[in-house]
């Protein structure tokens, strides 16, 4: 999971400092660099599912009262009960799987100006609201929560971060 989640932040990274830098913005640019954000959001995706399934059946050998996939299944329901964001990617994470892509656009990020750094995050991935609410299996409760352009790697990062704690409760 975290080795996606960095996978993923440093190619976003890259993007953002070639648009910067090199000024090509031709069809065939842009289509790449969709075609790669969604490819590494979609692997985050899967091995953030594949987390939280394994994370409750992977001690099920230590003899521990309670069961350590019951404490693992709890700490997961309340990432998913108190993190929109967290609660957006596993929406995200099914409609991948079963219709379409993640990431629908991205823009540049005008709102990071002035600070040396913010280069690599000056484009913003989006998921569009609109796009999403044709898929009738998309949860709407978890869509109403998100604005209508949706920040996928704000999302995606407010997620590694929730999984996280929970992570660290269960060590």
């Amino acid at each position: 999971l975290l080795g996606n989640f960095i996978t993923m932040e440093m190619a976003l990274a890259e993007i953002g400092l070639r648009a910067k830098l090199e000024f090509q913005f031709g069809y065939r640019e842009l289509a790449d660099n969709l075609e790669q954000a969604n490819r590494h959001l979609v692997n985050f995706l899967f091995f953030m599912r594949g987390y939280a399934d394994q994370i409750v059946q992977d001690f099920k050998c230590l003899r521990l009262e309670p069961a350590f996939g019951a404490v693992a299944k709890n700490a997961l329901t309340q990432v998913f009960e108190r993190s929109s964001d967290y609660r957006f990617m596993c929406g995200l994470r099914n409609h991948v799987q079963h219709k379409a892509a993640a990431v629908h656009g991205f823009e540049g990020d005008d709102e990071i100006k002035g600070d040396a750094n913010s280069w690599v995050e000056s484009v913003r991935f989006t998921a569009l609201k609109s796009q999403l609410r044709s898929d009738k299996s998309f949860n709407a409760k978890i869509l109403s929560e998100q604005p209508e352009k949706i920040d996928v790697r704000r999302c995606a990062r407010r997620s590694i971060e929730e999984l996280g704690v929970a992570h660290l409760a269960l060590r």
